[in-house]
C-alpha cells in the first residue's frame, strides 16, 4: 500500500471481521504491508491484487511454512483463505506427519 493509513485501515477492517485472538501487524518495506497473527496462523494481504493468503508455521517464528508453500491459495475473503489453509494443513500432517506421530507413540509405549 502507498501510505501507512491504508495499511491500518485494512488492518482494522479485517482485525474486525477475524474476531478475538487476531493480532494486525503493519510495517514498511518498498511500501506499507499489513498481515494478522493467531498463534501459529497468519494471514497476508496482497493490496495489489486485494486478495489474502495464509501461512501456517510456528507460532512467532514469523516464516515457518508448515505446507512449506506449496499449494499456496488466494482468496478475496479473509475468512475463506484461513478455511483454505488449515484445510491443507490437516491434509499435509495426514499424509506426512502422521507416520511420524505413529512411530513416536509406538517408540513411547516400548521403552519401558
Amino acid at each position: 500500500m502507498k501510505t501507512k493509513k491504508a495499511a491500518e485501515i485494512i488492518g482494522q477492517k479485517v482485525y474486525k471481521q477475524l474476531g478475538k485472538g487476531w493480532k494486525p501487524y503493519i510495517w514498511e518495506n518498498l511500501g506499507w504491508h499489513v498481515h494478522w497473527c493467531n498463534g501459529a496462523i497468519c494471514l497476508n494481504y496482497t493490496s495489489r491484487e486485494k486478495t489474502f493468503w495464509c501461512m501456517i508455521g510456528a507460532p512467532n517464528s514469523g516464516t515457518g511454512h508448515l505446507d512449506f508453500g506449496r499449494n499456496l491459495k488466494y482468496s478475496k475473503n479473509p475468512k475463506q483463505a484461513i478455511r483454505i489453509a488449515c484445510k491443507i494443513a490437516r491434509e499435509v500432517i495426514a499424509q506426512e506427519w502422521q507416520p511420524i506421530i505413529d512411530s513416536i507413540e509406538h517408540v513411547s509405549k516400548n521403552v519401558g
